[in-house]
C-alpha cells in the first residue's frame, strides 16, 4: 500500500538532509510553488514523481531548489 499525504496532514521535514531513492522530499517547483514530490533514482538519473500518475515526473533543473526530506507524516483520526 503506497503511502499517501492527504488535505490535513501535518508533514514533518528536516531542512537540508540528504536525498534517496524513493524518499519524499519537499522542493520548488518551475513555478516557485513548493511541492512534495517522490524521489525516484535511475542510473544516474534523478526524477521526482508524484503519487499521482495524473502529474509527470520530472527532472531537477536550475531553478528547482530542495528545501528538505519528510521524515514524517501525522495525520488525525476520528475515534
Amino acid at each position: 500500500m503506497a503511502p499517501t499525504i492527504r488535505d490535513g496532514d501535518l508533514v514533518i521535514f528536516k531542512p537540508g538532509k540528504a536525498i534517496g531513492n524513493r524518499s519524499i522530499v519537499l522542493l520548488n517547483n518551475k513555478w516557485g510553488e513548493a511541492i512534495l514530490r517522490r524521489c525516484r533514482v535511475k542510473g544516474d538519473e534523478v526524477f521526482f514523481s508524484a503519487e499521482n500518475s495524473v502529474y509527470a515526473p520530472f527532472k531537477a533543473d536550475a531553478n528547482t531548489r530542495i528545501l528538505g526530506t519528510v521524515v514524517d507524516i501525522w495525520r488525525k483520526v476520528k475515534i
